[in-house]
């Protein structure tokens, strides 16, 4: 069975089918805020490593656009930056794009993570949706704090740019050594190969500029 194995692949519209199943047995409309709220340090594995193993929010955020297929094969993850405006952005290139749920919990997440990762707790900008906006917005409100829009053609989480130099407080030097190549440490003590699907060999290092990931697959898994 699929949920048995935690490497295992789902595909997108089994995925998006448990979304709204989840949401008809919970009667709640505010799912993807309060599955982002649970979320913790080392969920995503790999992923998760790559980024928190950076030593600034803006290089956590563009390893994340660049490796996101670590999660969805198809899904477009994109850090731009616009003057004075950082924006982390998502979209989902397949027909119907991104639920309620799944938009709201990208977003939340983003945010939740950052602040985790940085220890700050800092207020965005803007928040984009691309639902129309529901009926009640306040939890809404509480957890972002900023102005918020719908009908978008992206879920975007808009920042100030000087975020991007802040420091992780949880970034592990040594790990983030074991990123930068494929030798691997012999000191047990900076081993990078017990890193699950070994992150260094599945997604080569990132060259100058390349800040965005591309769908690099007609699937649409998760």
């Amino acid at each position: 069975m699929i949920f048995r194995d935690r490497e295992a692949r789902l595909p997108h519209a089994v995925a998006i089918s448990l979304w709204s199943a989840a949401g008809q047995l919970t009667n709640d409309p505010n799912l993807g805020l309060h599955v982002a709220a649970g979320i913790r340090p080392g969920v995503y594995g790999a992923l998760d490593y790559a980024v928190r193993t950076c030593e600034t929010l803006g290089e956590g955020l563009r390893r994340l656009a660049l490796y996101h297929r670590f999660l969805h094969d198809v899904a477009e993850t994109r850090l731009r930056v616009d003057r004075d405006r950082a924006v982390l952005s998502h979209h989902l290139p397949l027909p119907g794009g991104a639920s309620r749920p799944v938009s709201e919990c990208v977003a939340a997440g983003w945010l939740l993570a950052s602040r985790q990762a940085t220890g700050l707790n800092f207020i965005p900008l803007e928040v984009r949706f691309p639902h129309s906006a529901p009926d009640d917005i306040s939890e809404h409100q509480r957890l972002f704090g900023c102005k918020l829009q719908f009908g978008w053609e992206r879920t975007e989480l808009v920042f100030a740019r000087e975020l991007l130099n802040t420091p992780l407080v949880k970034a592990d030097r040594s790990s983030s050594a074991c990123q930068r190549t494929r030798q691997g440490a012999t000191d047990s003590r900076t081993d990078c190969r017990s890193l699950a699907h070994q992150f260094q060999d599945f997604a080569p290092a990132p060259g100058p500029g390349k800040d965005e990931l591309s769908p690099n697959s007609e699937r649409g898994t998760v």
